[in-house]
């Protein structure tokens, strides 16, 4: 690809055994101690070559773990964004959804039982995913929590819900007023840094591990920062 004009500059995939064996074999990792995002480049010395997560994969895997387990947030964040808990529970969604169910006006009209206990084939499907993580899912529980339909400790799984889909809308910008700019920390960078504080100390059902889905998401923040600032430096790019 290089001897044909082609400026490689990252390589992207999903996390399968294959690919996670490659990374391994080239000296790509994402630890909780280290992150190692690329290598020397293969066709030029002179430059490096990233690698990716897709982050379509990571959000479906990140939907799977909070319908799996009950995520813990660090104290830190909790006091940041004055949470009421440190719990992220998608039982509220599944509350929520009970509360529409014969409504023919519903808060949240995309939510279905299949955001909460989807199929093996409903799984894979990215779309399901975004909806779940989303600003409407989220605020139709702040409203349930203000209608006192639901406790208080439900806006935190909103705050999370919220959060997620502020960091795939960074990830994955597709015009110029969402995308990042050189030289400028804006609210699009501020949440990148701040998924890559959230994700490090996670537990999952009350215990502290490193799953794979944090590992894809700390390698592919890491990259989009620091590959961004590379190109738009490189070829004078504004954003």
């Amino acid at each position: 690809a290089e001897s044909a004009g082609f400026r490689i500059q990252c390589v992207i995939s999903d996390m399968g055994p294959s690919n996670t064996a490659l990374w391994n074999h080239v000296g790509i990792q994402s630890t909780r101690a280290a992150v190692t995002p690329a290598i020397t480049h293969p066709a030029a010395p002179d430059r490096s070559l990233f690698f990716v997560a897709d982050p379509p994969h990571l959000l479906k895997n990140l939907w799977n773990c909070v319908l799996k387990h009950k995520i813990t947030l660090n104290k830190e964040t909790v006091s940041k964004y004055h949470l009421p808990s440190n719990i992220v529970d998608y039982r509220y969604i599944t509350q929520l959804i009970d509360l529409q169910q014969g409504h023919e006006l519903r808060v949240a009209h995309k939510l279905k039982y299949c955001h909460v206990s989807p199929t093996q084939y409903e799984k894979m499907r990215v779309s399901i995913a975004a909806q779940f993580f989303s600003r409407s899912t989220a605020s139709a529980l702040e409203l349930c929590v203000r209608l006192e339909l639901l406790p208080r400790d439900a806006l935190t799984t909103a705050w999370f819900l919220s959060f997620v889909d502020d960091w795939v809308d960074a990830m994955n910008a597709r015009h110029k007023d969402a995308a990042l700019y050189r030289g400028e920390s804006n609210a699009k960078v501020e949440v990148l840094h701040e998924m890559l504080y959230v994700i490090q100390d996670l537990q999952f059902s009350g215990r502290r591990m490193w799953k794979p889905v944090q590992a894809g998401i700390q390698l592919s923040t890491t990259v989009v920062l620091q590959l961004s600032g590379q190109v738009m430096r490189d070829y004078n790019l504004s954003y």
